[in-house]
């Protein structure tokens, strides 16, 4: 009976695991693919070719970010606010826009030339999909 329990427990760990949400980067430019995304969001480029400047909008604190972070970015929460607060000792923009919800995400990047951040992809219509990843 035990052993059942446990194979129960551990195959509905992997049931929940296989079933969650998945999240978009998204962008309001025409020309950006996978490969930008990291100097975009770090404003290590600090203008698309065509529309100019970026705005980068992000939900700190949250576990969709802390997502965002080691899978797209590939770094931790410690590298990440190491480099934000190099650029603001820079005297550079300190750090992106914090938004509170994904539909508050979905209008600004919508209603904003050159933005970019992340929201659940099936919320991304009317916005350009750069690349998707496995929400928390």
């Amino acid at each position: 009976m035990k052993k059942l329990l446990f194979t129960l427990t551990l195959l509905s760990m992997f049931t929940v695991s296989a079933y969650a949400e998945k999240y978009a980067v998204v962008v309001n430019t025409d020309n950006a693919d996978a490969s930008d995304i990291k100097d975009y969001f770090l404003l290590n480029n600090e203008n698309w070719p065509t529309v100019g400047e970026v705005s980068v909008y992000e939900m700190s604190g949250t576990p969709v970010h802390e997502a965002f972070l080691s899978q797209v970015l590939k770094m931790d929460k410690g590298a990440y606010d190491t480099h934000w607060n190099g650029r603001k000792s820079a005297g550079k923009t300190a750090k992106p826009t914090d938004v509170k919800s994904a539909s508050y995400m979905h209008r600004f990047i919508k209603n904003k030339k050159g933005a970019i951040g992340y929201i659940p992809e099936a919320q991304s219509t009317g916005l350009k999909v750069v690349t998707t990843f496995d929400g928390p």
